[in-house]
């Protein structure tokens, strides 16, 4: 029983009452078995609501994957009654939220049941913000007809869904004029460090740098070979993005944006998705546009907190000052 039963039960037994005193002024046989049907009424209604709303089925499940913001997200929802008894007055409970912007205000959304019957809607839902919607259908209250009762099933049923950003026209760094390195044994010594494309192999010419001699070919001839590098100022660009709580849709949306500047500047690039939970970095190789949806989704599940420059300093305090990357936090990217 809930609290909105009450005033339809005051108004249940103040009816019986007046029919009582009726039947009792008037000494008519039809009011005292009409007055025994208006008692044994409710019985039966609050009995069969109890014992059939058991069998009701209410399910969802989301009909889009991830959409650009300002579109719908549309949830199919399906109420299926086996019964004879068709129950009109269902409600169902329900939380709508951005991970980014958290609101634990709970939405009603009434419908009916009818007998012997499996009904579909589908639910649009406008999405103003982009992050992760976050839809949580929390339980079913299905009141008999008279008001009286209410049984109230849990549900449970929580779907997540990513809300792109929209991608930003910006004239973005790309970060070609490096000092360079003589280390290349893996990633993160050459993070924020030179990269190289061999152009060619020739001769060994003095001022050459010995990283550059080429060992295993020079091994098989009279002549030391060096590799000649096609590029000379580019690198390596590691990306670290902060996870702001103040500045989280601004931020994604401006890594959004970037992954897919530097992918049609044709530049291959990692981005660092940091963990604050247990001061953990995982590292993402971007070569194309899907593994650059897959790793913006991973950061925008990251949780948040308040701070523009954690993640940065936490790398820094992992890997050393030396290492050079792109801090990107809000609609601010900049070399730390």
């Amino acid at each position: 029983m809930k609290k909105k039963n009450i005033p339809y039960q005051i108004t249940y037994l103040l009816f019986i009452l007046f029919f009582t005193a009726g039947a009792i002024f008037y000494r008519q046989s039809f009011l005292a078995i009409l007055l025994i049907l208006v008692c044994i009424l409710p019985i039966i209604s609050i009995y069969a609501t109890i014992t059939l709303s058991k069998h009701i089925r209410f399910t969802t499940k989301p009909k889009t994957g991830s959409i650009t913001v300002g579109n719908n997200i549309v949830i199919g929802a399906s109420i299926n009654n086996p019964t004879i008894i068709p129950f009109l007055n269902c409600e169902v409970s329900f939380t709508l939220q951005n991970l980014f912007y958290e609101n634990n205000l709970i939405h009603r959304l009434s419908l009916s049941a009818p007998a012997k019957n499996n009904q579909e809607i589908d639910i649009p839902i406008l999405t103003r913000y982009s992050g992760i919607s976050e839809l949580n259908f929390k339980n079913i209250e299905i009141t008999d007809f008279l008001h009286l009762y209410t049984v109230s099933i849990e549900l449970n049923q929580i779907h997540q869904i990513p809300v792109m950003p929209e991608l930003k026209k910006i004239n973005y760094p790309l970060f070609d004029n490096l000092t360079e390195t003589d280390d290349d044994e893996d990633f993160l010594n050459n993070v924020g460090q030179q990269s190289y494309d061999i152009k060619e192999l020739r001769e060994f010419r003095p001022g050459d740098r010995q990283n550059l001699i080429h060992w295993k070919m020079s091994s098989k001839t009279d002549d030391i070979l060096v590799k000649d590098m096609e590029r000379m100022a580019s690198r390596i660009l590691l990306i670290i993005p902060e996870y702001d709580r103040l500045k989280l849709e601004m931020t994604m949306t401006t890594l959004w944006s970037y992954i897919n500047f530097l992918l049609d500047h044709n530049e291959i690039f990692k981005i660092g998705i940091f963990n604050h939970v247990n001061k953990e970095f995982n590292f993402k190789i971007i070569t194309n546009k899907d593994e650059g949806l897959e790793c913006l989704l991973a950061c925008m599940f990251m949780p948040s907190y308040v701070s523009t420059a954690l993640a940065l300093r936490t790398f820094k305090e992992i890997y050393g000052d030396d290492k050079q990357v792109i801090s990107l936090v809000a609609d601010t990217i900049k070399e730390s």
